[in-house]
C-alpha cells in the first residue's frame, strides 16, 4: 500500500466515526479506527461515568472553556452517543433542502436502522404530562418527542447521561460491533494529536497509545472526533 498502515484512518468511534467504519467495512474497505477512550464495561452510575467523562481530575467537574463554556463529552467507545438521552429528532432538514440537498431517504434509513418511534406515553414525565395538558389548552399541539429506544428495556430511571445499564437505547456501539465483525480494527487509549500532512495532504496521523508515541499512516483521514475534539487536532 505504498508504505501505508491501511486503507481507511478514522479518528473517533461515536455517530460520526462509528458509522463510517461499519459503512466501509461492509463493502470491504481496510479500516483503522482510533479511539481515545476505552470499551467501557460498567454504565449507570456516577462512579461509571467518572470514568468517561471529560471532567477536572481534582474537582471530577466537567471541563470549561475560557469563556466559562461547560463543556460535556466523553473519552469512550460509542462517543456521546452512550450518554445521550435517545432523543431522534431530525434537524435543519428543511433549510438543507432549499439549498438543493434533499435528504428524506437518508434520514428514513437512519431512522428504521436505529427503531425510531415517538415516545411511549407510559414513559412521559409528570412534568411532561403538565406541558402537554398546557400546550393543549392553549391551543397548541405537542409531539411526543422521537426517540431511538426500546420502550420495553427502558426503565424510567433518568439516568440516560450515566450510560444505560439496560441497554434500551440505541448507540453507535452497535455500528462498532458491525464494524469489527466486519473486520474493523480498533485501537483503544489512542489519543490523536496532530494531522500528518504532506505536499498538501493527508498522509496519516500522530498518535499516543499504550505503546507511547507512534505514527499512522492511511490513504485517506477521517477526522471523527467530534466538535471540540477534531477542531483541536486541525488546529496542531
Amino acid at each position: 500500500m505504498d508504505g501505508k498502515d491501511v486503507e481507511f484512518l478514522i479518528v473517533g468511534s461515536g455517530a460520526g466515526g462509528g458509522t463510517l467504519a461499519r459503512e466501509l467495512s461492509k463493502v470491504g474497505r481496510e479500516v483503522l479506527l482510533l479511539e481515545r477512550g476505552k470499551h467501557e464495561q460498567g454504565l449507570g452510575t456516577p462512579r461509571d461515568s467518572n470514568r468517561f467523562y471529560d471532567l477536572d481530575r481534582f474537582t471530577k467537574r466537567p471541563i470549561q472553556s475560557r469563556e466559562g463554556v461547560i463543556l460535556w463529552r466523553t473519552f469512550m467507545a460509542g462517543g456521546s452517543t452512550v450518554v445521550s438521552c435517545a432523543n431522534a429528532t431530525r434537524c435543519l432538514e428543511t433549510e438543507l433542502d432549499a439549498l438543493g440537498i434533499t435528504l428524506e431517504e437518508e434520514f428514513a434509513e437512519a431512522e428504521r436502522e436505529m427503531a425510531v418511534s415517538p415516545i411511549a406515553p407510559g414513559l412521559l414525565s409528570e412534568g411532561s404530562e403538565k406541558l402537554m395538558w398546557a400546550a393543549t389548552e392553549l391551543g397548541y399541539q405537542m409531539e411526543p418527542m422521537p426517540k431511538m429506544m426500546d420502550p420495553v428495556r427502558c426503565q424510567k430511571c433518568g439516568s440516560c447521561t450515566l450510560g444505560c445499564a439496560h441497554a434500551a437505547k440505541w448507540t453507535a456501539l452497535e455500528y462498532l460491533a458491525e464494524a469489527t465483525q466486519n473486520g474493523a480494527q480498533v485501537r483503544y487509549d489512542t489519543r490523536v494529536e496532530r494531522v500528518l500532512v504532506d505536499g498538501g495532504k493527508a498522509q496519516g496521523v500522530q498518535a499516543v497509545g499504550p505503546d507511547g508515541r507512534k505514527d499512522c499512516f492511511a490513504e485517506v483521514v477521517i477526522l471523527a472526533a467530534g466538535g471540540l475534539g477534531t477542531p483541536v487536532i486541525l488546529q496542531q
